[in-house]
């Protein structure tokens, strides 16, 4: 598969993803998880309680290596691909490990990042997003359909020391007039993933793929 910068797809390790149990090959709803650079697919498993029994969930692996852990894309100067390339290899394991099934985006730092990449594009695949202490590429609009109709929540502590405010403030207002959102700032907090961010993430994805009432 090629992207439109003309890079070639960059696959996913499907031997790598972590399932909540029950999650793979039945018929539930999926939340779709995202570690941040230098992350793995364990971060989020932890977490995996929080998500209601009605829907499923399953951590993936960002693709490239940094030291013995991962990140979804590198600096420039790696020349490590393309952060589309890397998304179209993500909707390319979609589109074999859950075929027809709806799915919301969860994503830490520079995951949450990569989860809006995705859906942006192909924003009809994605039921919502949850971006936690994440940013937006700055690379013009959507390249594909709008994000108009898409929900998206997006989670920040006013201690994060990670990414820039005038980052978090460009990613606010790109998402202010490209998708629906929903945002929170946590006080006192840093540039992690407590217990309630994450919860707040997951009630949100997990309201918009029809179960539960969620927090966030």
């Amino acid at each position: 598969m090629s992207v439109a910068d003309g890079s070639r797809a960059i696959a996913i390790d499907a031997d790598a993803a972590v399932w909540r149990a029950g999650t793979r090959g039945d018929a539930r709803p999926v939340v779709v998880l995202l570690h941040g650079r230098g992350g793995d697919e364990r971060d989020w498993t932890a977490h995996f309680a929080r998500v209601p029994d009605a829907v499923g969930a399953v951590s993936l692996r960002g693709p490239l290596p940094r030291g013995e852990r991962w990140q979804w894309v590198g600096e420039p100067e790696e020349a490590t691909g393309s952060p589309s390339a890397v998304a179209a290899g993500i909707l390319a394991w979609l589109d074999d490990e859950l075929p027809g099934r709806r799915i919301a985006l969860v994503g830490w730092s520079q995951g949450a990042m990569m989860a809006l990449h995705v859906a942006r594009q192909e924003p009809a695949r994605v039921a919502a997003v949850a971006m936690v202490a994440g940013f937006v590429l700055g690379d013009g609009a959507p390249p594909s359909a709008s994000l108009a109709a898409l929900p998206v929540w997006f989670g920040i502590g006013d201690a994060d020391d990670v990414i820039p405010a005038g980052s978090v403030a460009a990613a606010i207002d790109w998402l202010r007039a490209h998708a629906v959102l929903q945002e929170r700032t946590y006080s006192g907090v840093g540039h992690e993933l407590p217990s309630d961010m994450a919860s707040d993430a997951l009630a949100f994805a997990a309201r918009h793929l029809g179960a539960g009432s969620g927090t966030g």
